[in-house]
């Protein structure tokens, strides 16, 4: 009966530790070409602002740093801000990451799958999507909850949906003549009278 008495012991003792414990939170946002078109109130600055005032009412988070990626995609992890988060985490500077939901942290269902399920426990990280109502200090089992899962799903379908529609948008602008190029070709310049469209540039053209 002691030896399970000190195991019951323990246990309290650990979960009444992780109540009282203070994480080293790292804030995490993204925004994406698409997201910067479509909605200007997901800016970068909004995103961070949010998260802040969530933080500031909790008393078991302690902020120590930001990453955001700002023009990057979320259906791959090659992000350079995420990459020097990854990098605080391997460092053990922080062990807490917050974002507005689970779209800011990506829209790869497995790879987002992956980082939750198995890199974020790995380094002991705990994982806040405010939005999602998720924290993984509370959740408690082997793989992801239905909830999860469906929305992590949703994100998927909705960059690939997002991706058709700006595709055909852009085949719309084509037709018409009207570039969607972030910058004209050498020996031309975007017409100050026609958005989209290219006139000659006379000092590059004699090249």
């Amino acid at each position: 009966m002691a030896r399970v008495s000190k195991k019951v012991s323990a246990a309290q003792r650990e979960a009444e530790n992780a109540q009282h414990r203070i994480w080293k939170t790292a804030i995490y946002a993204r925004l994406s070409d698409f997201d910067d078109v479509l909605r200007d109130t997901e800016s970068l600055e909004v995103q961070i602002s949010y998260i802040k005032e969530y933080i500031d009412h909790r008393d078991d988070l302690m902020l120590l740093d930001v990453f955001a990626d700002k023009r990057c995609t979320g259906i791959n992890f090659d992000r350079p801000e995420f990459e020097r988060l990854l990098k605080a985490l391997q460092e053990r500077k922080v062990n807490c990451i917050v974002v507005k939901d689970f779209s800011r942290l990506g829209r790869n269902f497995v790879e987002t799958g992956q980082y939750l399920e198995q890199v974020f426990p790995l380094f002991g990280v705990r994982f806040i999507a405010i939005n999602d109502n998720y924290d993984s200090n509370n959740y408690k089992g082997t793989t992801l909850g239905m909830d999860v899962v469906v929305s992590n799903l949703v994100n998927t379908m909705y960059c690939r949906d997002a991706g058709k529609k700006l595709r055909t948008a852009n085949q719309v602008k084509w037709r018409k003549g009207i570039t969607t190029a972030s910058a004209a070709p050498f020996g031309y310049q975007f017409d100050p009278d026609k958005k989209g469209a290219f006139i000659v540039d006379p000092p590059a053209a004699k090249i």
